[in-house]
């Protein structure tokens, strides 16, 4: 006997194409919020005066609280569904985006960028496991389709910084607040449309006849790869912008649209 979930949804339901977009956007909206946090970094630093050292503290924190999220993340999904999570852990990080957005200084970004790791990190194990359901229920691949939307989100979240910089005129430090109203307007916009097409998912349990099953070995060299690829994913994400403020000392403006591109790519 092998672990096996104590409840099962429609299989039609997380097969249809409703499920497939809901997954889609779940991922949409997470590359959305994290490339639009990512891009406005190096104005985030101009706009509170923050200096390096400060910036690495921000990320290690928001980085220590998404360690813990996933943890807790993971546990919760197999325990009340992947939905729950999903959708559940997708207003901390609209909440961290105004935290960010309407922070008077160091320590309230802080608290903005551990809101970040803590909905991310709750949100991105569940909504692959989400995703895993989906694509099993289809019986075709379509985990590959789910990542490609986040990459689509996160550029489009990174080229927002671009986009509004141009359109409103806006320089330096001050991009960052109508930026992160913005991005807290379509989660919350998304995450009432999500509430309403989000299939249920199947809720798994560990145990067989009351022992714990065992975690396979496999699954720790999936850790190291999962590692390593956060590593540099997070690096180029959170620190590339930083690299090319000081190219561009005559436009803060400019700075702003060369700011986006690194998170972007």
């Amino acid at each position: 006997m092998s672990a096996s979930t104590r409840h099962t949804p429609s299989r039609s339901a997380l097969a249809s194409r409703t499920a497939a977009i809901a997954v889609t956007a779940l991922f949409a909206v997470n590359g959305l919020l994290l490339g639009g946090y990512g891009g406005a970094l190096p104005s985030l630093r101009v706009k509170l005066d923050l200096s390096y050292s400060d910036v690495a503290i921000l990320l290690f924190c928001g980085g220590a609280a998404g360690i813990l999220s996933m943890q807790i993340g993971g546990r919760l999904a197999d325990a009340i569904g992947a939905r729950t999570v999903s959708l559940g852990a997708l207003p901390l990080i609209v909440f961290a985006a105004l935290a960010l957005g309407f922070a008077p200084g160091f320590a309230v970004a802080v608290v903005g960028a551990v809101l970040v790791g803590l909905g991310n990190g709750a949100m991105d194990v569940a909504m692959n496991a989400l995703g895993v359901q989906v694509e099993s229920a289809r019986h075709r691949p379509i985990m590959s389709f789910f990542h490609a939307f986040f990459s689509v989100g996160n550029l489009a979240g990174a080229g927002s910084v671009l986009i509004m910089s141009s359109i409103l005129g806006l320089t330096g430090g001050s991009i960052v607040t109508p930026l992160m109203i913005m991005l807290a307007i379509v989660g919350v916009a998304t995450l009432a449309v999500l509430i309403k097409i989000t299939p249920e998912a199947a809720v798994v349990q560990h145990t067989v006849d009351g022992v714990r099953t065992p975690i396979p070995r496999m699954a720790w060299l999936f850790a190291v790869m999962a590692l390593a690829f956060g590593l540099s994913e997070g690096t180029a994400v959170d620190w590339s912008p930083h690299s090319t403020s000081p190219r561009w000392p005559t436009s803060t403006r400019r700075r702003a649209r060369w700011d986006s591109l690194p998170s972007a790519l």
